[in-house]
């Protein structure tokens, strides 16, 4: 389809009260015959105790994504013609983590990420990923971070 939306909403118990969220997920195509799309996340629910200065504040957890992906990068690079359903993209996070029993060292996180999926077969694919992570919530150090990982996922 050229425009895929979703939405979710679910209610977690933490402890002895109850915590609500939503999250909106859209994800569009950019022309019908292109290989470039876009995608736009949007979450929020529970709540945030954090200590600003010596006063106490609480908000809602919640997090906006947004990035552009492209289909068969390296078949229309010419480099690998055969590959039709890998996949590049990039995307950038701003999080505002909702209450932890971790301390929150930093109340609105960034993060700038790039990925590579390489499909090798009808259920499984190889996925390297960087993420560059400013201003980590649970960590002291504003950063930048660099986070690697490569996943190795499997679906039937």
């Amino acid at each position: 389809p050229l425009l895929a939306r979703s939405a979710r909403y679910c209610d977690h118990k933490m402890g002895r009260s109850v915590k609500s969220g939503v999250g909106f997920n859209l994800q569009q195509q950019l022309g019908r015959h292109s290989p470039f799309g876009w995608f736009g996340r949007f979450g929020t629910g529970g709540n945030a105790k954090f200590v600003s200065g010596s006063e106490e504040r609480t908000a809602s957890g919640s997090q906006v994504g947004t990035g552009f992906v492209m289909q068969a990068p390296l078949a229309h690079l010419g480099i690998a013609p055969q590959l039709k359903n890998d996949l590049f993209g990039v995307g950038f996070v701003w999080s505002h983590p909702s209450e932890s029993a971790q301390t929150i060292y930093h109340t609105d996180e960034y993060v700038f990420e790039t990925f590579y999926t390489l499909q090798l077969s009808p259920m499984a694919r190889l996925q390297p990923d960087l993420q560059i992570v400013w201003n980590p919530a649970y960590n002291p150090n504003p950063g930048p971070a660099a986070v690697v990982q490569l996943q190795f996922i499997l679906a039937w």
